[in-house]
C-alpha cells in the first residue's frame, strides 16, 4: 500500500454499482497519477448490532483499525459520493 492512500466507502449493492460505471476509472487514475494508494471499503467494518443501529457514516471513523491501511502514512477520505 502507499504511504498515503485514498479511502472511501460504498456499502451495498446500489452504492458499489454506481461508483464502479461513474468513479473507479477516473478514481484510479487520479490516485495513480499522484502515487496514491486506493482502498474501497464495501462492506461494514463493523458488523455487529450495534452497529446496524448508527448510521453507516459513522464507521468511516474505524478505518485506522483496517490492517491494510496500518502502514499509510495519510489517510484521504473522500465519500463516494462526491
Amino acid at each position: 500500500m502507499s504511504k498515503a492512500t485514498i479511502v472511501t466507502m460504498v456499502i451495498g449493492d446500489r452504492y458499489r454499482a454506481l461508483w464502479g460505471r461513474y468513479c473507479a476509472i477516473n478514481w484510479k487514475a487520479y490516485a495513480a497519477r499522484h502515487g496514491f494508494g486506493l482502498f474501497v471499503i464495501d462492506r461494514p467494518l463493523d458488523p455487529s448490532e450495534t452497529a446496524r443501529q448508527r448510521g453507516l457514516a459513522w464507521q468511516k471513523l474505524l478505518i485506522g483499525t483496517i490492517e491494510e491501511l496500518k502502514e499509510c502514512d495519510i489517510l484521504i477520505w473522500v465519500d463516494a459520493d462526491i
